[in-house]
């Protein structure tokens, strides 16, 4: 028999009404006083909860849901197969405000991704939802939601030409790949047009949404628009529903006179004060996260067209990218007024625009990526985390066994990689009401990517020497890597240079996502073994023979030939000459190991001959 919505929700609230013993002790529901679409952070339930960690997947129970939940349940399967079981108790206790199941969040790792699967929490239409992940220690951040299958669909209102549909279909340099990798679908409307009528570029026949991002721009002075009032009342409505809005250049700013685009400038977290403006044709990476990981890995010093600030002070955006020049700082609040790319939530702004249709390789990547990125609500109960990516640098390495022999050294080395751990959970946001009505357990993931192998160098300083790691044409990946085994372990061998005393090997371990340890040096000279002037790892009669050659040399007032090392090691009498007398201990030493003299470092043979005996021997 089929029950309708109403027969369910009179059972439900007659069940409440026979279960309300002890009821002042229930949780708050979430939706009674949140009018915002901030996310809710869950909170663990320790109390009642077992947590398994295992070697890439960990589930933590924490839930705050419309249901008074006194105890949590999940069984969620971990990257391995195995399960962490959790026993629960709910307690049945529903109202019609509260007439939507539990949000419950799942997580698996395949091929590099996180899998992430949730229930729908209510039947009704008007609900989106929201992810937000942080790297263990960190802050929430509000992700992408995309869920590998769909693509997100992009309006671009466009004040001179429609620029962006040909920057991410476009390849990048030599490649084939397109700037926006086919993530996308990009539409675009001018915005004489769009001022004109938003309901029907922004709204299906049944009242929904068309889009899941508007970008705003690309032009020079936005070639003179601004939003007209309808255009701004409903782009604040998409922006209130959790869709995501990015301002190109020249729409919020300084001396302008677009009074609507300045409408959204709290939302967005930024402050409009002086025209005081900073132009750049470099930007500057300046936080790491999800914006910068996918579907692009966007680091270090990016080539843009020229751009600028127009009084635009970023209080509190989160600044992903700086203009090349020097900082403008607000000096009553701090604001940075010098950006090229901020976020705050689901609203951007870029500085892309100021040269009408130029656009980099690095400046299209951005886009791609900011889009993406700013894509965070959505009907669907999946998403597939694609920048699951390990962040952390590997432990320092360590040397178990070296040696020196014949001007080489040879060095058995190890080095252990350390997880990016990560927390996920989700939201449920009624896009009538535009606030969070539910916020799921967090589930737990760590990536591993193992250790790819060394970086080494011998110089003659004992200085931390970061210079030596070198990168390729894509200034990621790290170049003249000696590979590691699965285990992280590798045997080193480095040619030594003769002539010098004091050498250091410089090793650092680097992952295979290309992220750097500490640096390990290794002292290789400060001994240098007396008599061995070839450096062949023996004194015998060769070592004599060249140290007499030498003196022959220095008595008939000729050059000397011996370097550095070479006199350190040749000068065994501690007179500081080389003479004969050192050539004859050279030759008295060799002969002792030669009838089974058991010490091997001439230094310790000293200490117990009798010198006197040698000289005398010397003088007849």
């Amino acid at each position: 028999m089929k029950v309708s919505k109403a027969t369910k929700k009179a059972l439900s609230v007659c069940m409440s009404m026979l279960l309300t013993v002890n009821t002042c002790s229930v949780m708050n529901l979430i939706a009674a006083d949140n009018d915002s679409t901030e996310p809710i952070e869950p909170s663990i339930a320790t109390s009642a909860t077992t947590t398994t960690t295992m070697a890439v997947s960990t589930t933590a129970s924490a839930t705050t849901t419309l249901t008074a939940a006194t105890e949590v349940s999940t069984t969620t399967a971990s990257a391995l197969g195995t399960e962490t079981e959790e026993t629960t108790t709910t307690s049945a206790v529903t109202t019609e405000a509260t007439a939507m199941a539990e949000l419950k969040l799942n997580s698996k790792i395949e091929d590099n991704k996180v899998t992430l699967t949730w229930n729908n929490v209510s039947d009704e239409d008007g609900f989106g939802y929201q992810l937000f992940r942080r790297e263990s220690g960190s802050d929430w951040e509000v992700r992408s939601i995309w869920n590998e299958k769909e693509k997100v669909d992009v309006l671009n209102i466009y004040p001179a030409q429609p620029f962006l549909e040909e920057w991410m279909t476009s390849p990048i340099g030599e490649t084939e790949t397109p700037a926006g990798k086919d993530l996308m679908n990009i539409s675009s409307v001018y915005f004489d047009d769009f001022n004109s009528d938003p309901v029907t570029y922004l709204y299906n026949e049944d009242g929904s949404w068309k889009y899941d991002v508007l970008f705003v721009g690309a032009a020079d002075y936005n070639s003179g628009f601004d939003f007209s009032n309808e255009a701004m009342e409903e782009v604040t409505k998409f922006e209130k529903s959790g869709r995501g809005v990015l301002f190109g250049h020249d729409t919020l700013g300084a001396g302008l006179g677009y009074t609507n685009f300045n409408t959204f400038a709290e939302d967005l977290g930024i402050l409009i004060g002086a025209r005081n403006t900073s132009a750049s044709n470099i930007a500057t990476v300046v936080k790491t996260g999800v914006m910068t990981d996918y579907p692009w890995t966007i680091r270090g010093t990016l080539d843009i067209p020229s751009c600028h600030t127009t009084g635009q002070y970023a209080l509190d955006a989160t600044v992903w990218m700086t203009l090349g020049t020097g900082d403008i700082i607000d000096a009553e609040t701090g604001a940075i007024g010098n950006f090229y790319l901020i976020t705050n939530n689901n609203l951007g702004m870029i500085q892309t625009g100021h040269s009408n249709g130029q656009a980099t390789d690095d400046e299209r990547k951005v886009l791609a990526n900011t889009l993406f990125f700013l894509y965070q609500n959505s009907d669907s109960t999946n998403a597939v985390d694609g920048a699951f990516t390990d962040r952390k640098a590997p432990q320092k390495p360590d040397v178990s066994d070296s040696n020196v022999n014949n001007s080489k050294m040879r060095l058995s080395v190890q080095a252990k990689d350390e997880p990016t751990v990560y927390d996920y959970y989700v939201s449920a946001v009624s896009e009538k009401e535009s606030k969070v009505v539910a916020s799921s357990n967090i589930v737990q993931e760590k990536s591993l990517s193992g250790i790819a192998g060394f970086v080494v160098k011998v110089t003659d300083s004992n200085k931390e020497t970061p210079e030596i790691i070198e990168y390729e044409d894509d200034k990621e990946t790290v170049k003249n890597i000696i590979p590691a085994d699965e285990e992280g372990m590798a045997e080193l061998e480095v040619e030594l240079d003769d002539t010098v005393i004091s050498q250091y090997v410089h090793i650092f371990a680097v992952d295979n996502e290309n992220n750097i340890s500490e640096e390990l040096i290794v002292p290789v000279n400060d001994y240098v073994k007396l008599g061995d002037v070839n450096f062949d790892g023996e004194v015998n009669a060769v070592d004599a023979s060249l140290i007499l050659a030498e003196y022959a040399r220095i008595s008939t007032k000729q050059p000397a030939a011996f370097t550095e090392k070479q006199f350190v090691a040749g000068e065994v009498d501690g007179n500081g000459i080389i003479d004969a007398a050192d050539a004859s201990l050279v030759l008295a030493y060799y002969s002792y190991l030669s009838t089974g003299g058991e010490l091997d470092d001439m230094r310790d043979w000293l200490q117990i001959v009798d010198l006197s005996a040698i000289e005398e021997k010397l003088a007849e």
